[in-house]
């Protein structure tokens, strides 16, 4: 019968009622014992693992087989092992833990990515949301530690406003009316004596087509429409803004932080670290639409009901010297000079069934960063666009970050060498822009292009990127593919441009093989040192 199947994995027997947890890479004896003298049908999810492609140990015992199969799990995340026999199965869920990089190795990677793509835009584009110029080219506070600085700041305007609201300033100021040349339509009539029976006719219609209808006139009244309370306005549209923002990251987080618990928890320490987390961003999203009600019940106060919008930015003198609105101008200074940039990425809120994802970006930033600091100038860039959805929006800018494949993401100079950087580029036949004929289709993860001065034809460099490893070393097959990049990538005199190939993996180990050292894997990890693929990198492009 089907209860009576039994499965082990290593060591563990199953449980068919949690998961059990496991470690990539790693090879594990699955025996199944189905107590029947059928041959079971082994399933990883919804693939069947081929017995034939598997060792495969047959062992008899009455009254039936066991049969025991070596598989390496690579693939991190919540699997399924499936049993069938004669149709009817039964399932193991598998949970597989990354070992190659550590769960703070993940987070920090997480944490670079988005910190340089922030630095990328305070350099490339050198302007806030309200578009004023950055003095600075440091990364700003993470989202977490920006609304920590953004709950005193706002708490400390909510007070400023109250007191604002009680006694606004105002000015008296002069508006038009167009009235009527005659303040009513009725007139009384005039009698002749001397002639009883004749009635004249009324003014209005008398002079008709002598005097205006309307005349102008003007009068003096209250108003709040001032600059210091345009200003004041349009913060709280700023604050309302930043909140949508820091509740979107906030759901984000919390989404991915339960992705990974399911992979990476299990044990009750490591599963309350990650239910801190959760609640934190809980918390985080309910004080975010707390405050913004708050915010909005401030903007449609009734002395701001006809205030217009700000439209250049200065300092007056009821900023400079009145209390209250002193305070609020010191508030909105500083929530300038701490702004968080409104830049969204997937790439930012990758769970950690996608580490390889990170892994590739991560490297491509380090390389920009590597080049960076040893002199080469950012010329243009592709990573970080304003997002469509906000471009003619006045109030705010939104930037986009992503990895746009075969575009020229990094174009970068030092001196007379250009150097562009490029994802998953595409060397085709009859390759146009080189005058290049190739045999086939030939896509690196990443590769640099190194052009002199003069030059039309670059030397290019590949740099793989490859989470995949075996032993502490990268895969033979991935070795093997940057041979066929090198043999196969030319220009059209059929001459080899690719100068070095290299691989990217997350080990401890760098060499170089060939007489030229034209190709090799170098080791890369946040918890590495980043000496050693600094120096390698501005080797391979000088």
């Amino acid at each position: 019968m089907i209860e009576t199947f039994k499965l082990c994995i290593g060591s563990q027997f199953a449980d068919f009622i949690q998961p059990m947890s496991l470690a990539e890479l790693q090879t594990y004896d699955i025996v199944i014992d189905p107590n029947r003298d059928i041959d079971p049908h082994l399933f990883l999810d919804d693939h069947e693992i081929p017995l034939g492609e598997v060792e495969k140990i047959w062992k008899r015992e009455k009254p039936g087989y066991k049969f025991a199969v070596k598989y390496k799990f690579v693939d991190i995340g919540i699997q399924s092992i499936r049993i069938e026999i004669d149709g009817r199965s039964v399932v193991q869920r598998i949970r597989i833990q990354p070992v190659k990089i550590s769960q703070a190795e993940y987070e920090t990677m997480l944490s670079q990515i988005q910190d340089v793509a922030y630095n990328i835009i305070f350099r490339v584009f050198g302007k806030t949301e309200e578009e004023i110029r950055l003095r600075k080219v440091d990364a700003p506070k993470s989202p977490i530690e920006y609304f920590y600085f953004f709950q005193k700041n706002f708490a400390e305007f909510k007070k400023i406003f109250q007191r604002i609201a009680k006694d606004p300033n105002a000015a008296i100021k002069e508006r038009k009316k167009e009235r009527g040349f005659f303040e009513t339509e009725e007139f009384e009539e005039v009698v002749d004596y001397e002639n009883p029976g004749k009635i004249f006719l009324p003014l209005q219609i008398r002079l008709k087509g002598l005097l205006p209808k309307t005349v102008t006139t003007s009068e003096n009244f209250l108003s709040y429409d001032v600059y210091e309370n345009r200003l004041l306005k349009h913060y709280i549209g700023m604050i309302v803004n930043k909140l949508c923002f820091l509740e979107e990251v906030a759901l984000i987080e919390k989404t991915r932080e339960s992705e990974n618990q399911a992979i990476l928890g299990g044990d009750p320490y490591v599963d309350s670290k990650f239910l801190d987390r959760i609640k934190q961003w809980q918390l985080m999203i309910e004080k975010c639409n707390m405050y913004k009600r708050d915010a909005n019940r401030m903007r449609t106060s009734p002395f701001l009901e006809e205030v217009s919008t700000v439209c250049l930015m200065k300092t007056s003198m009821v900023l400079q010297k009145e209390s209250r609105y002193k305070a609020f101008y010191k508030l909105y200074q500083d929530f300038r000079k701490n702004s968080l940039i409104e830049m969204q990425s997937d790439y930012f809120h990758l769970p950690v069934t996608d580490i390889w994802k990170t892994y590739e970006i991560w490297v491509l930033l380090r390389l920009y960063e590597v080049l960076r600091k040893n002199g080469f100038a950012m010329r243009r860039q592709g990573l970080a666009n304003v997002d469509a959805r906000f471009m003619y929006d006045a109030k705010k800018v939104r930037f986009n970050f992503s990895l746009v494949k075969n575009k020229s993401l990094l174009e970068m100079q030092k001196g007379a060498k250009i150097a562009k950087v490029y994802y998953q580029r595409k060397y085709l036949p009859e390759f146009e822009e080189y005058g290049a004929a190739y045999e086939k289709e030939q896509v690196p993860d990443m590769v640099v292009e190194i052009f002199d001065k003069g030059t039309t034809i670059p030397e290019i460099i590949i740099l793989d990127p490859k989470y995949r490893i075996e032993g502490d070393r990268p895969p033979e097959s991935a070795m093997q593919e940057l041979s066929h990049y090198q043999n196969r990538i030319k220009d059209k005199h059929d001459r080899r441009i690719v100068k070095k190939a290299y691989i990217v993996y997350p080990g401890k180990y760098t060499k170089s093989f060939g007489k030229q050292g034209d190709f090799g894997y170098i080791g890369l990890r946040p918890s590495s040192e980043i000496k050693q693929f600094e120096q390698k990198i501005l080797q391979l492009v000088s």
